[in-house]
């Protein structure tokens, strides 16, 4: 896990960039930054559209933050993610059944998406555990990977931006009490119900862009100049007849928002709302959280103060205080990429976060193989020593052993030596044992001729 993290969300009209560190199990935010980007045309994909324009504004991030390598998450649209909810029997093994229901589950080819998933845990009333599913397109996260490497970003974290936002609302309040958020953009509304454990994402058919667009349709004045006034109702000194104009809008919205719950609590049946949060510069305008909160006969707030999460002295400081509910995303991928995240889905490719693990292990990988080397190469050296050594005593012992085996050549010849002529001894001993009467005869013989000779003399 990295101790910086950089959360960047990626918007149609902004990119917004905080830093963040984990401090005794919270989150401090270090650092951020805000860079528009240019409005791309209605006609131009979103994704791709979105991406060309940030890339300026991107680098000038990476250049004045100093990102190149460093580890980051990115958001992308909650538009882009497809979710599928189901059930799975209680079992051990039940990481191995889930690729096998995604093939069901995911109306795609599995190559071409990129998927995750999340476990919530048993379900009371079915005694199964409950599962869902959620799948980008591959082309999507493809677009994201390469313009991250042209750029020299080391994305490390792909998240929907109603995730991220989810993250974000439970690190500031908990799990206690269920809780619903909408996160404003200027082309995308988010919607995420979390009950206790269980979470349900939903983006509405209605933006940031659809209250601007009212106003600029009514007054005739540029789209820039509608958001100004959208964002600065309270000053405008017109704020109830600007309100009455935007009401159809919010009218809407409201729509939208009760129809969503009402699907919720159809599929659980038991939803009791703590409170509603309003995250992201679409919902800024003032006196909305009022209207929702009467439109749902619940507490509702603009988030714009930190509860549990803190922000640290720096240049960034002050911006984050005044825009701390527009950091909503980028300030729950941070959380992700710390690991103190609620949601963990993550959509990048499984193979490229393969990669980068054993990339964060290089370091260690490397270390270990230098030891190793130094380690084998005293090795080595210790054993060619030994070897000499052992060459040394091998040589000496050849020598006592060639000159025993001489001595013991000697003593052997000797000893076949004596032993031959104890054999001859023997023989001529019997021999003479065996003769002996003759040679008696003989000398009898031989005695008597010499006295005959003695007397004839």
């Amino acid at each position: 896990m990295p101790k910086i993290f950089w959360g960047i969300d990626i918007g149609f009209s902004s990119v917004k960039a905080v830093k963040a560190e984990v401090i005794d199990g919270k989150l401090n935010l270090l650092d951020c930054m805000i860079i528009p980007i240019a409005a791309i045309s209605e006609d131009a994909d979103p994704l791709i559209g979105s991406l060309e324009s940030a890339k300026t504004a991107l680098k000038i991030l990476i250049e004045d933050k100093n990102l190149e390598g460093v580890p980051v998450g990115i958001s992308i649209s909650g538009r882009n993610v497809f979710s599928r909810y189901f059930n799975l029997p209680l079992v051990d093994n039940i990481q191995e059944l889930i690729p096998l229901e995604a093939k069901m589950q995911i109306p795609f080819p599995l190559e071409e998406v990129v998927w995750d998933y999340h476990v919530f845990g048993m379900n009371q009333e079915t005694q199964e555990t409950d599962v869902a599913i959620f799948a980008v397109k591959r082309e999507v996260i493809d677009g994201i990977l390469n313009a991250a490497k042209e750029l020299k970003l080391n994305v490390t974290v792909i998240q929907s931006s109603a995730f991220s936002v989810l993250n974000f609302g439970v690190l500031e309040y908990g799990l206690e009490k269920p809780i619903v958020m909408l996160e404003g953009g200027s082309k995308n509304i988010d919607l995420v119900v979390c009950d206790m454990a269980n979470f349900w994402p939903r983006s509405l058919p209605i933006n940031g862009s659809t209250f601007t667009k009212a106003l600029q349709s009514k007054f005739q004045i540029p789209f820039d100049e509608a958001e100004k006034l959208k964002i600065n109702l309270k000053e405008s000194g017109q704020s109830d007849r600007i309100f009455k104009v935007l009401e159809p809008s919010l009218k809407e919205l409201l729509g939208e928002f009760q129809r969503s719950i009402g699907f919720y609590r159809s599929q659980r049946k038991e939803l009791n709302i703590d409170k509603i949060l309003l995250t992201g510069n679409a919902l800024r305008i003032p006196g909305l959280d009022s209207y929702v909160s009467t439109g749902m006969s619940k507490e509702t707030l603009y988030v714009n103060k930190p509860i549990n999460i803190t922000i640290a002295e720096s240049d960034g400081e002050a911006i984050l205080s005044s825009e701390f509910g527009s950091f909503a995303i980028a300030i729950g991928l941070a959380a992700q990429g710390l690991d103190i995240g609620f949601v963990k889905v993550n959509f990048i490719p499984k193979e490229i976060i393969l990669l980068q693990k054993l990339k964060k292990k290089k370091v260690y990988i490397l270390g270990t193989l230098a030891l190793l080397g130094i380690t084998l190469i005293a090795g080595w050296m210790d054993a060619i020593d030994r070897k000499n050594r052992f060459s040394t005593i091998k040589r000496q012992a050849i020598g006592l052993t060639q000159a025993f085996n001489a001595a013991q050549n000697e003593n052997d010849e000797k000893k076949r030596l004596s032993e031959t002529l104890n054999t001859q001894l023997e023989n001529t001993s019997l021999y003479l044992q065996k003769n002996d009467f003759y040679f008696q005869i003989l000398n009898q013989i031989l005695t008597n001729n010499v006295a005959d000779l003695d007397r004839n003399v």
